[in-house]
């Protein structure tokens, strides 16, 4: 699906998921159709091409920093829950909910330490220690962490930003 992430009445980010993202209450997506572009004005219920299609509209440095912050969310999401492979080539799964799974598996590996406990991954069943469950987990955290503290780093550097070319330059 195409979704745009609309700031200002503008459609500033048009982008391919293949599921809605949510992100912050404050940042609309709307899913749209081929034909539209960043750039595109969007009234509530449709959207409308630019002044000119070879003239992108005019952007205030505000609106600039606004739809880079939300790139970055969007790009640390796609980080975030993309997933991770263990050394052992295990794949996890980092999706919000199996995030949810297995902060319940580690606080169950806490609680009875001497329960295996089973799992299935993304490659297969797998029945793991409680030591197992806990450094997935901490491996899935530090994984998320990473994701966040990028995005923060990034969004730091666009809000210090007094240029919209420096905004632009910025990339995750």
């Amino acid at each position: 699906m195409r979704y745009a992430q609309i700031l200002n009445g503008q459609a500033h980010w048009v982008f391919e998921s293949g599921e809605k993202p949510e992100f912050a209450p404050n940042i609309v997506i709307v899913e749209v159709g081929p034909e539209v572009q960043e750039g595109w004005r969007w009234d509530g219920k449709k959207f409308t091409p630019p002044q000119s299609p070879n003239e992108p509209a005019e952007q205030t440095l505000e609106e600039v920093k606004a739809a880079k912050l939300a790139e970055l969310a969007e790009a640390r999401w796609r980080e975030e829950t993309g997933g991770l492979t263990l050394p052992d080539g295990t794949i996890i799964k980092t999706d919000r909910e199996s995030q949810a799974l297995l902060t319940g598996a580690a606080l169950s590996a806490t609680l009875d330490p001497g329960k295996d406990i089973e799992w299935k991954g993304v490659n297969g069943w797998l029945t793991l220690t409680s030591a197992q469950v806990l450094e997935i987990a901490a491996a899935v955290r530090a994984h998320v962490q990473s994701a966040f503290s990028r995005e923060k780093a990034l969004s730091e550097q666009v809000e210090a930003c007094n240029e919209i070319a420096a905004v632009r330059a910025i990339v995750w």
